[in-house]
């Protein structure tokens, strides 16, 4: 019986231990740093360049979440501006808006770092005509 309770008890501990939990911030589905990021798209996709430099900081880095190439090189300003300049100069009606039932949040950390995360998709009536 003692071995029975014995391995009892050695199989539920480490999912007794597992199963804590530690609070480490609060998501927000209205915040600040949610309408930034908004504006931050609308510069975006409008190709207004004095707006994104007002809402950026002089060491902006950017990444590119969805590669998968080993050589992948860490954006600045200037890859933004880049990108920036190909939407305005070949996609028509370009927008970023909240996609479904998904939205943007805003999680404060309790070491005083916010994040945003920006759920949302992409759109462009087509490509615009070189003449």
């Amino acid at each position: 019986m003692k071995t029975i309770q014995f391995f009892s008890i050695l199989f539920i501990l480490p999912l007794w231990v597992a199963a804590q939990k530690n609070v480490n911030g609060k998501v927000y589905d209205k915040h600040p740093a949610i309408e930034i990021t908004n504006a931050f798209n609308d510069a975006y996709v409008s190709g207004d360049v004095d707006k994104l430099k007002s809402l950026v900081s002089e060491d902006f880095k950017m990444w590119d979440m969805m590669t998968n190439n080993p050589n992948y090189k860490i954006g600045d300003f200037n890859t933004l501006l880049g990108q920036v300049n190909f939407i305005k100069n070949n996609l028509v009606h370009a927008s970023i808006t909240n996609r479904g039932s998904a939205y943007s949040d805003a999680i404060e950390y309790k070491k005083r770092r916010t994040s945003c995360t920006h759920l949302s998709a992409v759109y462009s009536l087509g490509q615009r005509q070189r003449v």
